[in-house]
């Protein structure tokens, strides 16, 4: 099992937002040490394009691995790893999650190794509470079938 943190320089709405200090850390290095709080570091790998954000893995000792400039996506990151690193479950954590919960990771990666082999994908969520959610654009939507599957995802 590997976990791959998508990290970009150029988000459109927040350039640089990897490497944005938060409270004396990058963005993505807070992310990063929420992740190695409950998976080896062995196991976590930082997919970029961006010689900055490699600097910056390099001096906190963070695995990394340089992907295109092709990319859309942290999903498309993910894949060019999956390509090039051998591992039964590849998890995306997106690199500007500085606040993620360690228990939901926990609880995706035993369900990754309960799977029986018709699963492929798990996608974690969190319920829409408010309106002020539904309706922002930064939220993603997440609509599944009333068993869990997923249907799709859209802004």
């Amino acid at each position: 099992m590997i976990v791959v943190i998508p990290a970009r320089y150029a988000s459109t709405r927040f350039p640089g937002k990897a490497l944005a200090d938060l409270g004396g850390k990058s963005v993505l290095r807070r992310c990063f040490e929420q992740v190695t709080s409950v998976v080896p570091r062995s196991q976590v790998i930082v997919a970029t394009d961006d010689e900055r954000i490699v600097a910056e893995c390099s001096r906190f000792d963070m695995r990394w691995l340089l992907t295109s400039s092709a990319c859309l996506t942290g999903t498309d990151r993910v894949a060019e790893v999956a390509e090039r690193v051998d591992s039964e479950w590849f998890i995306n954590v997106q690199g500007d999650e500085p606040f993620l919960d360690p228990t939901g990771l926990q609880i995706i990666i035993r369900r990754a190794s309960d799977a029986g082999p018709e699963v492929h994908l798990f996608n974690a969520y969190a319920q829409i509470e408010s309106e002020s959610d539904f309706r922002s654009a930064t939220v993603p939507k997440v609509v599944t079938t009333p068993d869990g599957r997923l249907l799709y995802v859209s802004r």
